[in-house]
């Protein structure tokens, strides 16, 4: 597998954003300058598989037929309320980025301001 990076705009849908080379090699340079060498300042979770039915047991048990946007649609539904279906308040609109290689898969979401 190479190295993949899918952006997604989260707002009360998902819209995936078309990605030329220019906006690949921005990207890229926003996962060093965020992530770097491992010595970020910003929050890192490393993410373990705790339940079968997980999003990251799906993807982990078929890499090469997941569809990648199931990680968008995921988060939408974690930040809608459950009661209305809603997006909370609470929550800001924002970009979800994805950068999957053969050995790591990275997601980050940058909040609009």
């Amino acid at each position: 597998m190479k190295k993949r990076i899918a952006v997604y705009d989260i707002t009360n849908t998902i819209t995936e954003i078309e990605l030329n080379a220019e906006k690949i090699f921005n990207i890229a340079t926003i996962f060093n300058n965020i992530l770097g060498d491992g010595e970020s300042t910003h929050s890192t979770i490393a993410a373990e598989i705790k339940d079968e039915n997980s999003i990251l047991r799906a993807y982990h048990d078929d890499k090469e037929n997941f569809e990648i946007q199931n990680f968008a649609d995921k988060l939408l539904s974690a930040e809608c309320s459950e009661s209305n279906g809603r997006r909370k308040a609470s929550l800001r609109e924002g970009y979800l980025f994805i950068r999957e290689t053969d050995s790591e898969l990275i997601l980050l979401k940058l909040e609009k301001t």
